[in-house]
């Protein structure tokens, strides 16, 4: 497995908790967002927020900043790996009247046909 699999792998499996990925899909309509701002619209204690968050931010998808006293975050859009996930997150958000996946069009049946 290589260094790049491996961070990949972080990356999906910090997306694998249903209120981390609610949390980067607020993260993605938005700039820069305090925990205590993520925890009111998620309804979900700052505490639980915080924690999710130091998990997003160790697998490399968010960083952090301080305001102060507040601490906020945003998606690390720079990240080659990010700008996949960001693009695969708008895909399922508006997928294409026949899904295409590298030139194939995908078929009910699990069967691929060449585009």
């Amino acid at each position: 497995i290589t260094e790049n699999d491996q961070k990949l792998i972080h990356m999906f499996d910090a997306l694998g908790d249903v209120s981390r990925y609610n949390i980067f899909k607020v993260l993605l309509n938005t700039k820069d967002v305090c925990v205590s701002e993520i925890a009111e619209i998620l309804n979900i204690t700052v505490s639980a927020v915080s924690q999710h968050l130091k998990i997003l931010e160790l697998s490399g998808l968010v960083v952090r900043h301080r305001h102060g006293q507040m601490i906020c975050y945003e998606i690390k859009r720079k990240d080659n790996f990010v700008k996949c996930i960001i693009k695969l997150f708008k895909l399922i958000s508006n997928p294409p009247a026949k899904p295409v996946v590298h030139g194939f069009h995908l078929r009910t049946k699990s069967v691929c046909r060449r585009v």
